[in-house]
């Protein structure tokens, strides 16, 4: 699953225009400072079963400089673990050792609890646990505060170029 966050620049780049100033640079840097701050939301908030999801280097930000566009989710390897978390799952029968082993680091050591945990995700399937969601809704803050620096400094160069 990924995340896109898109700025909408059209005005400010006319009033950069105007002043003489580029604003791609710097809002390529918001663009991954924003991913930044989504992956440390998304961190505090995703599921410590296994921890893969727990660590910063689990998350990339792309950004696409031309459509000054970032892509903000797990690496590659994670994304078909996350996605079930993230969405939940339908009525399905995973490997029995395998729920056994995550029921065993959650505390659960009863054979019949374990059965009752399988069974339950076979004719019910598993919960939503939105954490990239969360962690996006979380770092709206962080990531307008990035474009607004961004918008800024890029002003302010703006404006030091059209001094000198």
């Amino acid at each position: 699953m990924k995340l896109d966050v898109t700025p909408s620049v059209r005005a400010l780049q006319r009033e950069l225009r105007r002043e003489g100033g580029q604003v791609r640079p710097a809002m390529v840097r918001a663009l991954n400072r924003a991913g930044l701050q989504v992956i440390n939301w998304a961190v505090r908030e995703a599921p410590a079963a296994w921890g893969g999801l727990r660590k910063v280097g689990s998350y990339k930000v792309e950004v696409d400089e031309q459509k000054l566009l970032a892509r903000i989710g797990p690496v590659s390897k994670l994304v078909r673990y996350a996605l079930p978390i993230e969405k939940g799952t339908k009525p399905h029968w995973p490997p029995f050792h395998k729920i056994a082993l995550w029921a065993k680091r959650k505390g659960i050591n009863d054979e019949e609890s374990i059965r009752r945990i399988y069974r339950s995700i076979g004719l019910r399937g598993t919960k939503a646990n939105p954490f990239l969601s969360r962690a996006f809704a979380n770092s709206k803050a962080d990531v307008n505060r990035a474009f607004q620096n961004a918008m800024r400094e890029s002003i302010k160069k703006a404006r030091e170029a059209r001094k000198s």
